[in-house]
């Protein structure tokens, strides 16, 4: 994170015991230790070395009546009327949730503030890390006051023609229309992290399950930091597919680094033609294939609901973007109707304001009005339902279709938790199928985003006989047994606890390791030996052994499709830019087949759920694989083989 925000140098270690924001002038360098940190609404000066100003710093502890949002009233007057930076958020663990709000909720009063974070913790904790960082792109205004007006308006005044200048430019390149690329009709939703993807789950269930929606599916997010192979795994048994944005982005660069931009991203290179795009937090009160089939959606092609407010003439974005100034609708995208191929070059056009969001969100409120207009810049016609949204202000707004007749709740403020007490909506319906959706959820994943280390093939084979046998007996001396359930890509189902949450093996010095974590870290090891498995915790506070409940079932062989999914997913699959890498494909898979048999059919079973296009491609190369021929000596051998790498063979054994 240091390397991305410059002046946040690497050196700095804050641990406070309470989590707690860090405020001083943006000049200055932040300069902070453990043992710095006494009363919360004590205002420090500290000089520091050198010639350098004063430099003034000021705690702000969290508000207890809401983790979201600072106390700043007390302190404000220090900054009143100067830019002051966020320098530092310190946290621990049990935060992980306020930190996620934070970017999202913080009320600044009469502080202009511009962002840069630096998180600090002793666990790692990548998907926060991550998100965080995205979101604030190293700098931006909030407008909570005449300061942040001010400030934000005297900047944009002066980037005002550079932005038309681009504008102007991008609608003057836009490409055609790639009709090779988009097929069918499909749902989008993008959901990346513990909370977006408890909401897409149980959106995606909803439509399945409660509505028998046959639709295919994709739910985008960016990097393994927003969605763990168990994430997947629960959403491909539910029929819908997942689009790592990073792959598609190494071979269709743009520039996405939050979630309102990847929407419109998403939007554009998903594989459908035919596109309903749905946020996360839905709740369709029927099977929504029907609006494929609405006359105004034949006649139009798009499909736009509006919000509670309207974009009015006095708004700067019109002169921003040389349109005529008036006062209309504004979109409310948390659902949005689209044909491709009719709006490609609207959909290009909203995806240059995204791309452009320093300049273009301080005049719109994120990405639901760059889709309406895009297509005005592009003067494609669209359709606009007729009828407001019904709204339970802060909490939901319910769309209706043509008719006026509610079609969506969007939970707005409402969205559905893991584990915390859901918001009850007096007019909400089908809350018992979303609240049978979580208690699904829960049995399946702990709500952690766990990415075991790299392992050895023989580590992976190993967790895949695990996971096979399913149930087994957890011992610790002067305690009950626990039946521990063993699941599929690193979760823990029945006998979850807070020091067991998660699992995986590891090969160390020749031998496989068990390794069952906590929230944190690993907090034991065990390895195998004639009465099941046996070890120490990792803190050295006794023993535990680990025997197999019963016979291990005789398991598919998993870990051949789960190594195929993920070569296919680093490629950009299932959306069709992974095809342009086919050659890359083969050759992996192929160095693979030499070690694991079963390739082939992993590859038809996938093909099975694709459309014809891919479904021809994958068979192309499951039959090219058949057709290559195999050292058995090297399959007996392998697992002697020093492995220096993930799914590579030392280069001295192919002689």
């Amino acid at each position: 994170m240091a390397d991305q925000f410059p002046g946040i140098g690497n050196d700095v270690d804050i641990e406070p015991k309470d989590p707690i924001l860090v405020l001083q002038r943006p000049e200055q360098k932040l300069i902070a230790r453990s043992s710095e940190y006494g009363a919360a609404d004590t205002l420090k000066s500290r000089r520091p070395a050198g010639n350098a100003r004063r430099q003034t710093k000021i705690e702000i502890p969290f508000d207890d009546r809401d983790a979201a949002t600072p106390c700043m009233q007390p302190w404000k007057q220090p900054f009143q009327g100067r830019p002051c930076i966020v320098a530092a958020i310190a946290f621990q663990q049990p935060y992980r949730k306020v930190l996620s709000r934070e970017f999202d909720g913080l009320k600044v009063l009469d502080v202009a503030l511009e962002v840069v974070p630096r998180i600090l913790e002793r666990g790692q904790d990548k998907d926060i890390r991550r998100r965080a960082g995205r979101r604030c792109d190293g700098r931006f205004c909030y407008q909570d006051s005449s300061v942040s007006r001010y400030l934000a308006l005297e900047m944009m005044t002066a980037a005002r023609e550079d932005y038309k200048r681009l504008l102007k430019e991008r609608v003057g390149g836009l490409q055609p229309y790639p009709s090779d690329h988009f097929s069918g009709t499909g749902i989008l939703i993008c959901a990346g992290g513990p909370s977006f993807f408890t909401n897409a789950y149980v959106l995606v269930h909803l439509l399945r399950v409660t509505h028998g929606c046959t639709l295919p599916i994709e739910v985008w997010h960016v990097g393994t930091g927003e969605m763990s192979a168990r994430m997947k795994l629960l959403l491909h048994d539910l029929g819908a597919d997942t689009v790592d944005a990073e792959a598609v982005l190494t071979a269709i660069p743009a520039r996405i680094q939050n979630g309102w931009q990847l929407k419109a991203y998403a939007l554009m290179w998903c594989r459908f033609e035919h596109v309903l795009m749905l946020d996360a937090d839905q709740v369709p009160l029927r099977d929504p294939a029907e609006l494929f089939e609405w006359d105004d959606y034949r006649q139009t092609g798009a499909v736009l609901w509006p919000d509670c407010g309207n974009i009015l003439e006095t708004n700067p974005i019109w002169e921003a973007c040389e349109l005529k100034p008036r006062t209309c609708p504004a979109i409310e995208s948390g659902q949005l109707l689209i044909h491709k191929a009719r709006h490609w070059r609207g959909l290009q056009i909203a995806l240059h304001l995204n791309e452009h969001s320093a300049y273009y969100y301080n005049l719109l409120y994120g990405d639901k009005d760059t889709f309406l207009l895009g297509l005005l810049l592009t003067e494609s016609a669209y359709a606009l339902v007729p009828h407001r949204p019904f709204s339970d202000v802060p909490f939901c707004l319910f769309q209706r279709n043509m008719a006026g007749e509610v079609l969506f709740q969007h939970r707005t403020g409402a969205k559905w938790r893991y584990a915390d007490p859901q918001v009850k909506l007096p007019k909400a319906e089908l809350e018992e199928n979303c609240g049978a959706a979580l208690a699904s959820l829960r049995a399946q994943w702990n709500g952690l985003i766990f990415t075991p280390p790299l392992r050895s093939l023989r580590a992976r084979e190993a967790e895949v006989g695990l996971a096979a046998a399913g149930f087994f007996q957890l011992r610790r001396p002067g305690e009950e047994p626990v039946r521990l359930e063993l699941l599929p890509e690193s979760e823990i189902g029945a006998g979850r606890a807070a020091a067991r949450m998660n699992w995986h093996c590891e090969e160390t010095g020749g031998e496989i390791e068990l390794v069952i974590s906590d929230a944190f870290c690993p907090a034991w090891r065990l390895r195998q030996d004639s009465n099941g498995w046996s070890g120490r915790a990792a803190k050295g506070d006794g023993d535990v052994y680990l025997a197999e409940e019963s016979a291990s079932r005789t398991p598919a062989n998993e870990n051949v499709r789960s190594l195929t999914e993920e070569i296919l997913s680093a490629a950009g699959f299932p959306n069709p830019v992974w095809i342009r890498r086919r050659a890359e494909i083969s050759a992996a898979l192929g160095l693979l087949a030499v070690l694991e048999p079963g390739i082939e059919d992993a590859l038809a079973a996938i093909s099975g759920r694709c459309g014809p296009l891919e479904k021809q491609v994958l068979d192309a190369m499951a039959s090219e694989l058949r057709r290559e021929p195999r050292n058995d000596d090297l399959s007996a051998d392998r697992a002697r083989w020093p492995m220096p790498g993930r799914y590579t063979v030392a280069a001295d054994l192919d002689t």
